[in-house]
């Protein structure tokens, strides 16, 4: 089936520290096979986002997809890896010589959607969730790599995930957390016409639980205004750091 795909993509940002849409979400790529990246950086072990390395993981993870030769459908992959590789290093270079500081390396989460065809391939390194939904309902998601999301494959009652904190279990970093696999995960999904493709970070997931954006997704056909949307919710419904949304909607092409 031939596609055609229209995204939309919103922010907001509480911290005083300047930020910009770009530094946040990337798309790049044709309007048939497009990729849609968002990146969540943090300075220290303590931090919530750092735009300033957020902007660096995008232009180190399109410097990566644009030199690679892989097909569309592993590129991602190659692609996360050489930003695991390079990112520390770099990061580190950005931030003050400060020999004392026990907050932890620099480090960064990565979430990324190609859309080829009528296939969705959804790649990520840490707690951002990534959606297709389809009929209201989500047909495929991402699993966040946090503690809660290990208590839950690990067979606690859903009553009492809730009270497991959120800790980000891997990332792209120099530390490593003993006995976590530091790796990537990835997942491929179907599209069909009228699908929405979401990708969202983790303090709007906090804001907007899963079912909701679902909910929104089917009564918002516009990905702009969805993208919107959401950001506006999260921001009603916590204190939150920041905010961050990219939607696509699937068509059938003419």
């Amino acid at each position: 089936m031939a596609l055609r795909y229209r995204i939309g993509r919103a922010f907001r940002w509480r911290p005083t520290q300047a930020c910009e849409l770009s530094d946040l979400i990337r798309i790049h790529g044709e309007a048939d096979a497009p990729m849609i990246a968002l990146a969540n950086g943090h300075e220290s072990g303590w931090s919530v986002c750092w735009s300033v390395g957020s902007r660096l993981l995008l232009d180190l993870l399109l410097d990566a997809w644009r030199s690679s030769r892989e097909p569309i459908g592993t590129r991602a992959m190659a692609a996360l890896e050489e930003v695991q590789r390079r990112f520390p290093a770099r990061a580190q270079a950005l931030l003050p010589d400060e020999p004392d500081d026990l907050s932890g390396p620099p480090g960064g989460t990565l979430l990324l959607a190609t859309l080829d065809g009528a296939t969705c391939r959804l790649d990520w390194i840490g707690p951002d969730l990534g959606l297709v939904i389809r009929g209201g309902a989500a047909v495929a998601r991402t699993i966040p790599h946090t503690l809660r999301e290990l208590a839950r494959a690990q067979g606690m009652r859903e009553e009492d995930v809730s009270t497991v904190p959120p800790i980000v279990l891997r990332s792209i970093s120099e530390h490593v957390t003993p006995g976590v696999d530091p790796r990537p995960d990835s997942l491929t999904c179907s599209l069909e016409a009228g699908d929405c493709v979401l990708l969202v970070n983790d303090d709007l997931l906090r804001a907007v639980p899963a079912a909701d954006l679902a909910a929104c997704a089917s009564t918002h056909p516009d990905p702009q205004a969805l993208a919107e949307e959401l950001v506006r919710r999260a921001f009603e419904g916590g204190q939150i750091a920041y905010a961050a949304a990219a939607a696509v909607r699937c068509d059938a092409a003419s």
